[in-house]
């Protein structure tokens, strides 16, 4: 039974690791919950206290790396500090009014909006969204590496 345990939580793992091209859904963390779950359920059996801790970590990066990504993107850009921020809103706003892709909508708009607003130089504005775009994008890019990260650190924790 243990063993079907472990496998069954492996390949749920991994594939979770897979939907991370799907930007909404906060993959990473639901690795945490269901490695935490399994340590609880298990009573720390398999995964350690200190190997949860990592497990949380990874999980805390990956959060930042969701909220700051295509933020971090528009600042490379040259953008303002205000158009940043209005980049992590359109990514917020984006996220719930239009899953499942609506990051990829409303951080560029709103970081081209707000540079518009303030520098009022449209060419440097759809430069600067641009770079918002790419960094949101590396971002789901790194996310589905810190989420394949998890599910392998699992397996060699476990095993």
């Amino acid at each position: 039974m243990a063993t079907a345990g472990l496998i069954t939580i492996s390949i749920l793992l991994f594939g979770m690791a897979v939907l991370t091209i799907i930007p909404v859904l906060p993959i990473v963390p639901a690795q945490f919950v269901i490695i935490l779950l399994f340590t609880i359920l298990t009573s720390f059996a398999f995964v350690s206290g200190g190997e949860l801790i990592v497990f949380g970590g990874v999980a805390f990066i990956s959060i930042l790396v969701d909220y700051s990504a295509g933020a971090v993107g528009a600042r490379l850009g040259g953008a303002h500090r205000w158009s940043v921020l209005a980049g992590i809103f359109g990514g917020i706003f984006g996220s719930i009014f239009f899953p499942p892709f609506g990051a990829f909508i409303g951080i560029p708009a709103f970081v081209f909006a707000s540079e518009l607003i303030i520098k009022k130089l449209p060419k440097q504005s759809v430069r600067t969204a641009g770079f918002s775009l790419l960094g949101a994008i590396g971002g789901v890019v790194a996310n589905g590496l810190l989420a394949f990260t998890t599910a392998v650190l699992f397996l060699v924790f476990v095993f």
